[in-house]
């Protein structure tokens, strides 16, 4: 099944984005703060999930998801 991607977060670091890039994410620099100098625009890469496995690995690796539709969002910061 294709799902989209999703990030619970918005803003990164540089650290960071090598990792989401992987997966699709493109990122912009945002006006400059002391914390987080970029910002990510584009929300929906797809991914392939057909089995429990391949969710599961894709959790391992990821961290915690929130699944709904035929979305899967990576819990990687605050939501409300």
């Amino acid at each position: 099944m294709i799902f989209t991607l999703k990030l619970s977060e918005t803003d990164y670091r540089y650290e960071e984005i090598k990792q989401l890039e992987k997966l699709g994410f493109k990122f912009k620099k945002n006006k400059p703060t002391f914390a987080n100098p970029l910002v990510v625009t584009q929300y929906k890469p797809k991914i392939e999930l057909n089995t429990i496995d391949e969710l599961l690995a894709f959790s391992k690796k990821w961290g915690e998801l929130i699944i709904y539709k035929k979305t899967v969002e990576i819990y990687n910061g605050y939501r409300e």
